[in-house]
């Protein structure tokens, strides 16, 4: 599981490094933000594949209350992280309004008018 995942995190430093750059022309100045996007990403499947062995070591010994217990705290991590991230997104909205001026789509104008009303 270990050069799995370290497979993974090298296969997202290539895509980040090397495969990003060829969609200079769409992604304009958020090329910086996809490779940041990318790297983040992959370097999270990687560490999930790497320590996904202990997450079975834990539940093959039915230890449900380890399980359970760091399957809550991982959740609540997750959700305070989103919250903070919106929380963050309220402050800085200039991230929907390059949404809604760059595509202009339905969908991105709606995402942009929610913001504007709260």
């Amino acid at each position: 599981m270990k050069i799995a995942g370290m497979l993974i995190v090298v296969a997202s430093l290539v895509t980040a490094w090397i495969v990003i750059p060829l969609f200079q022309d769409k992604l304009g100045p958020h090329l910086n933000a996809g490779r940041w996007v990318v790297l983040w990403l992959g370097a999270e499947v990687g560490l999930t594949v790497m320590l996904a062995i202990y997450g079975a070591v834990i539940v093959g010994c039915h230890r449900w209350d380890l399980h359970n217990g760091i399957s809550a705290l991982v959740y609540g991590i997750t959700t305070a992280g989103m919250i903070l991230v919106l929380l963050a997104g309220r402050i800085a909205s200039c991230g929907l309004c390059t949404l809604r001026s760059g595509h202009g789509g339905r969908s991105s104008s709606m995402v942009a008018r929610a913001a504007s009303l709260s």
